[in-house]
């Protein structure tokens, strides 16, 4: 079934209310798309804390405690890397239940054999997943792909 983000952030609203949990999320290749249909659900103030887009690796490192060392030894796209930003971004605002995103959308141009590449880290109360994925498409389309990712990990945690 191909569910629109906008029905996941939906349901995954239903869910954090119900529980009573907030959320927060540390974006990178998806650019705040995860924030946007979470904050476009009624209601969302009632659990969504915050969210922050760390395109960079300083931003990543500084604002979210991404040590360098994990970036230059597992590149900025790794599962080391999106566990350090859920991580971070956990710590930073408090909430139950947080998700990361990092990866490759592609570039105009030749594509890289990476493009495609993410990873999605979800941390419900200090547990920390991260999921590996490799889709084909364009950057908008790999993008997407990240966004209704990140929400389906997130409801998959409140299952």
């Amino acid at each position: 079934m191909n569910r629109t983000a906008q029905a996941l952030a939906d349901e995954l609203g239903e869910r954090l209310r119900a529980r009573g949990l907030t959320l927060a999320a540390a974006e990178s290749f998806t650019a705040g798309g995860v924030c946007a249909a979470v904050a476009a659900a009624a209601g969302a103030s009632d659990y969504f804390l915050e969210g922050l887009v760390c395109y960079r690796d300083e931003v990543k490192a500084g604002r979210l405690g991404v040590s360098f060392e994990t970036l230059r030894t597992h590149t900025a796209v790794s599962a080391e890397t999106a566990a350090e930003m859920v991580g971070g971004i956990q710590a930073l605002s408090g909430a139950a239940l947080c998700v990361a995103t990092t990866g490759y959308a592609g570039r105009d141009g030749a594509p890289r054999p990476e493009d495609g590449l993410f990873y999605i880290a979800t941390a419900l109360n200090g547990d920390v997943k991260v999921g590996r994925y490799v889709v084909s498409g364009t950057r908008r389309e790999v993008t997407e792909a990240g966004v209704l990712q990140a929400l389906s990990a997130l409801l998959e945690r409140l299952t």
